[in-house]
């Protein structure tokens, strides 16, 4: 499996995505994991939906999120770019939309490795974390951002 980071300091990502470009369209299929997890800027966002539009109807993309369809704008910047990419991808599209608790924090918990934070014994999450909020087993939120 190749991957394709869209961040690097190294080189553009205009002179990157002109150079994957040719090796992604020789995929069947190209999974996007955890879009919008990262924040990414203006040019980064115009070569995804440049992507996007290229494949559309040509080619798979699987894309996973943990954004509703209305909070992509944080991924597409604006309105106009986020509703044109969501009507190419969901006009062919199976979604499936999964709830519920976490399966890695469900894992982590009954393997006995939570987040810890500085050396205590309390399994906690950081604070935000969906888990934290719907897991039902007395998980306080972290104070801070260290685990």
């Amino acid at each position: 499996m190749a991957r394709f980071p869209l961040a690097s300091p190294a080189t553009s990502i205009a002179y990157r995505w002109t150079t994957c470009s040719p090796q992604l369209d020789r995929c069947d299929l190209v999974i996007l994991d955890d879009i919008g997890y990262v924040q990414q800027d203006r040019e980064e966002m115009e070569v995804l939906f440049t992507f996007l539009a290229e494949r559309y109807e040509r080619r798979s993309v699987a894309i996973t999120s943990n954004l509703v369809f209305s909070q992509w704008d944080r991924i597409f910047k604006d309105a106009m770019t986020t509703a044109a990419a969501i009507d190419r991808l969901v006009h062919h599209a199976h979604i499936l939309e999964l709830t519920g608790k976490s399966y890695r924090a469900e894992a982590a918990f009954s393997e006995g490795t939570a987040c810890r934070t500085r050396g205590s014994a309390a399994g906690r999450l950081p604070a935000g974390h969906p888990a934290a909020a719907s897991s039902g087993r007395g998980v306080a939120p972290a104070s801070d951002s260290s685990f």
